[in-house]
Formats: C-alpha cells, structure tokens, sequence
C-alpha cells in the first residue's frame, strides 16, 4: 500500500478520526476533512497540467498546505521537489534547472524570490 492509497483506506475506514494538525493555525481536519482536502489541490494541479511523471516544485514553510501539496503529488503519480522557503533565487534556479518543474508552488514569503528565478526559466 503507497501513501495515496493509505489515505483514502483511511478516509473511507476512519472518516471521522483526527488526521492532520496544522500548528501554525490550529486548524483540524479529519481523514475524510483532509483526503477531500488534498484531493482538490490534486485537482488544481491537474488543471495546471500536472500529470503522472510530473515534477513539482515546491517552495513554502512547513505548513499544512506544504503537505497537502506533497500528498497531491502522490495522488496524481507525480514528483514534489520541495526546497527550503530561505534559499536564495539562485538557489531555487539551481534547483529548477535541474528537476525542470511543470509548475512552482510557493507563497506569499517565498513570492519576490520565485518571480526572480520564473523570469529566467524557459
């Protein structure tokens, strides 16, 4: 059983049971909370062409939406590159010259320092 699937037998079997934690905002989510989460990032990366193979970089703090990105990607088959929120454009460009991402997930802290590096890719 792979990650994706231990999720949704979790969802389907324990839908009401504590999932998932997110300490910054406190927010709670249950596993059937949390699979329908994750299912509709799932669903905006597919609609930003994210398919099975995929890479996905990923360039945020360790929060709740870092997860449910990393679990989207499970979902759809493809890979999340996440790199750490503090390293610099060059760094991130480094990175994405290597893994060529489909798309760059970030927010808002991360923002000035992923356009930076976006202007410069293909």
């Amino acid at each position: 059983m792979i990650l994706r699937d231990m999720l949704e037998f979790a969802a389907s079997r324990y839908p009401e049971n504590p999932a998932m934690l997110d300490t910054e905002s406190g927010r709670r989510y249950t596993y059937h909370e949390w699979d329908e989460r994750v299912n509709t990032v799932a669903n905006a990366l597919w609609n930003l062409g994210v398919r099975k193979g995929d890479r996905v970089l990923q360039v945020m703090k360790n929060r709740e939406e870092n997860c449910a990105v990393h679990m989207a990607c499970q979902k759809l088959g493809a890979t999340n590159t996440p790199v750490n929120f503090r390293w610099t454009p060059g760094e991130i460009e480094h990175c994405a010259a290597d893994c060529e991402p489909r798309v760059i997930v970030f927010e808002e802290v991360t923002l000035d320092a992923v356009l930076e590096v976006a202007g410069r890719l293909n």
